[in-house]
């Protein structure tokens, strides 16, 4: 519609035209100008800013220390996400905070980039070896710099037994929490066991040696599946054997 506009304005045939700067769309005219379209233009994505060296030299120095983030992405004209990103990739990490900084012990449970505790084999193994010392939830939660609930949440999944009854240590007094005695009725109430499903250990007692072969978390995730499979309305086991069946009776027939 404005070309026929244009046209008509000035009695002579035009013809679209892209300008040099690839930006605008305009028509030719017939003195050579050009008659741009300021209303369709067309953004242009800035091209990708890479990384150089002083800026990866600069993100080096500060992101592991206590400098804020966004100071720093001022500082290198990017975005959060960015620096973040290019920091993940190269694989640093924030400096601990709050539990976690005060915490003498935190080596023992790994920690994700945000500073999450990661319950893998060997957190839970290096809990097991603190509750048969009979320390105290709050105790562990200080020791690794966490909540005295993730500690117990921590315990429950991995199958610990209970302590009621049993004098608890508040508070370990030596700089080796490993060097106090284990206790002999805990620790015989805790028979290792690897999950089939998780592949992380858990305990049982001795009397469920035999019984028990999944943790808390792989009996939900099979309860999962199990609710999953019977959300159909035929379980595909039983049409596999119905196909099975009906072929090999039409096989013999």
């Amino acid at each position: 519609m404005l070309a026929e506009i244009v046209r008509r304005a000035s009695g002579v045939t035009t013809r679209p035209l892209w300008n040099s700067s690839l930006i605008s769309y305009g028509f030719l005219l017939p003195g050579g100008d050009v008659c741009p379209l300021p209303d369709l233009t067309i953004p242009l994505r800035a091209p990708a800013r890479g990384w150089g060296w002083d800026d990866i030299s600069y993100l080096v120095a500060t992101y592991p220390k206590a400098t804020r983030v966004r100071e720093i992405a001022t500082i290198l004209g990017r975005t959060l996400s960015s620096v973040r990103g290019k920091a993940r990739r190269l694989g640093m990490r924030r400096p601990l905070r709050g539990r976690a900084r005060k915490s003498y012990l935190h080596a023992l449970v790994p920690r994700s980039a945000s500073g999450r505790a990661i319950w893998n084999s060997v957190a839970i193994e290096n809990l097991a070896a603190l509750w048969r010392r009979l320390y105290a939830p709050t105790c562990i939660a200080r020791m690794l710099g966490l909540t005295p609930g993730a500690v117990s949440e921590a315990a429950r999944r991995a199958g610990l037994p209970e302590r009621a009854g049993l004098p608890l240590i508040m508070e370990c007094r030596s700089g080796d929490p490993m060097a106090a005695p284990e206790n002999a009725v805990i620790s015989g109430q805790m028979i290792r066991k690897t999950c089939s499903i998780t592949r992380r250990p858990f305990y049982v007692r001795p009397q469920d040696r035999k019984r028990v072969h999944f943790s808390l978390l792989g009996r939900r995730l099979l309860r999962v599946r199990a609710e999953a499979e019977n959300s159909f309305d035929v379980h595909p086991g039983i049409l596999m054997q119905t196909f099975s069946q009906s072929h090999a009776s039409g096989v013999h027939a």
